[in-house]
């Protein structure tokens, strides 16, 4: 139902892109791994195909139309579907194929596609939602590679140089300054949480270009006009983008302050700091990492504002080493400029402190005569995500059908004691139970010797009237008997 039809230059590409990806892979693993990366490449088409048939088939119910002449000529989209397909692929190899995992194997990992298809993280990030939307089926472990490779992304990645991301920001208006709101408050989403759709994502900046086209074209015109022209606002794609940002640091910051013990108070202050850093000043995030601006703001801000306890950097990173994202890369190798590069400390001093400067000092109780007047930066909502989303999907045709994974019975066999911690591992009885040959061995080992040291060697007969001669010997000796007439029943 096209207007033009896309097929050849699919089919094309799709070639095109096979010749890049087998040499990309052959290079690595080896010549000789020329049929496996074909095969696998093979199956990488096949599931691209597959999710592509079903994300049109989900605009066209959307959009009640079947003409989607704009997206199918995207070549960005079509790159970043298959690269998506691909990783996915590569994946899944990588975690059941035994001994995969060489150090020829490691370079095919996360951003390696990007480099063989000649495709911007920040492009390719549009399409990981709505693949995983449009393919429910894929196992968890998938789902949360997928996951992690959005997060390298959003934190350092997409932040290169090189990147779109900052050609865009240049053409885009800033978005306003926070507004004011009661600490806590989470920031509403402006779109009512609705899914965004990978054909949204990959044609709205196609606006904000077209803007930026006509304001070259009439720039004459501006020039020797009195009247400023304000730039165009910033695109749906573009302001998705940020917020995933706003809301992974949200959430690493307050992991980070709960180990330590920050209040939160405190923490709000802390994110006011981040979340400008973030949208106010991205250079800060220019070929680095956003954890590197996330200890900056919680160091500056806690050594504004707390006189009486002071928080070394030392104690900052000690806790950031804890958590599972971190890297020695954040802490230890920090860009300075151009090709100088110094430890977390020195970015501070030498960089960090002089940009934020302004920021910071608004928060000191010298400066401020009512601190809690101050401008706080609306808390990131979380949003439903199919990243995180829950297993449980439809199925296409069955009205009001679902499948979710079977789930676990109610009882559940105890682990082995090497998996237990020491406290839950004393609430069990490992080997001690009255049916266990070594206690059966024991308790004969037990009666023999005491029919050994019997005077009569014969077992005693029941007693009218006690005996104080040998009472301890006779009552190990019952208790013995009786040990193993339970055994023996069991």
């Amino acid at each position: 139902s096209c207007t033009s039809n896309p097929q050849p230059d699919i089919e094309d590409r799709v070639r095109h892109l096979e010749e890049r990806f087998v040499d990309g892979f052959c290079q690595v693993m080896g010549k000789n791994k020329k049929s496996i990366s074909q095969q696998r490449y093979q199956l990488a088409v096949r599931l691209y195909y597959r999710v592509l048939e079903k994300m049109l088939k989900a605009e066209e119910d959307r959009l009640s139309r079947a003409d989607f002449s704009t997206l199918l000529n995207n070549d960005t989209f079509h790159k970043s579907l298959l690269a998506c397909a691909v990783e996915v692929v590569m994946a899944a190899y990588a975690s059941t194929v035994p001994g995969n995992a060489t150090p020829s194997s490691t370079d095919t990992a996360f951003p390696w596609v990007l480099a063989v298809f000649g495709l911007q993280a920040y492009n390719f990030h549009k399409v990981l939602e709505s693949f995983i939307r449009a393919e429910p089926c894929l196992p968890r472990e998938t789902i949360k590679h997928i996951q992690s490779i959005e997060n390298q992304i959003l934190e350092k990645i997409a932040w290169k140089s090189d990147s779109p991301l900052f050609d865009l920001l240049k053409s885009t208006e800033i978005p306003a300054p926070s507004i004011p709101v009661s600490p806590g408050v989470k920031e509403q989403p402006k779109n009512g949480g609705k899914p965004v759709t990978a054909a949204q994502l990959y044609l709205s900046p196609t606006n904000g270009l077209q803007a930026t086209c006509k304001m070259a074209d009439t720039a004459q015109v501006i020039a020797s006009s009195s009247v400023r022209q304000t730039p165009p606002k910033r695109s749906h794609s573009l302001n998705l983008f940020f917020n995933k940002v706003s809301r992974l640091a949200y959430h690493r910051l307050q992991d980070l302050c709960t180990l330590l013990a920050i209040p939160k108070d405190m923490q709000l202050k802390i994110w006011t700091c981040l979340e400008h850093c973030i949208t106010r000043k991205p250079d800060l995030l220019r070929d680095r990492h956003l954890d590197q601006v996330m200890l900056c703001s919680v160091y500056a801000i806690h050594k504004v504002i707390s006189t009486d306890t002071e928080l070394k950097f030392k104690t900052i990173v000690h806790m950031y080493k804890s958590m599972p994202h971190a890297t020695q890369e954040v802490f230890k190798n920090t860009l300075i400029s151009g090709n100088e590069y110094d430890s977390i400390i020195g970015f501070y001093n030498r960089v960090f402190m002089q940009a934020t400067k302004n920021v910071i000092l608004q928060f000191s109780p010298s400066r401020s005569s009512n601190p809690g007047s101050l401008t706080l930066s609306p808390v990131p909502k979380n949003i439903q995500s199919p990243l995180t989303a829950s297993p449980v999907y439809s199925v296409p045709g069955r009205k009001n059908f679902y499948v979710s994974p079977l789930k676990s019975p109610t009882f559940k066999a105890p682990i082995s004691p090497s998996q237990m911690t020491p406290r839950t591992r004393q609430l069990y009885s490992f080997g001690e139970g009255f049916g266990s040959s070594e206690k059966l061995k024991s308790i004969n080992d037990t009666l023999r010797a005491m029919k050994r040291t019997s005077p009569t060697a014969v077992t005693p007969k029941s007693q009218k009237r006690l005996r104080f001669d040998q009472p301890d010997q006779d009552r190990r000796y019952r208790g013995c008997l009786r040990g193993k007439q339970e055994c023996l029943k069991d």
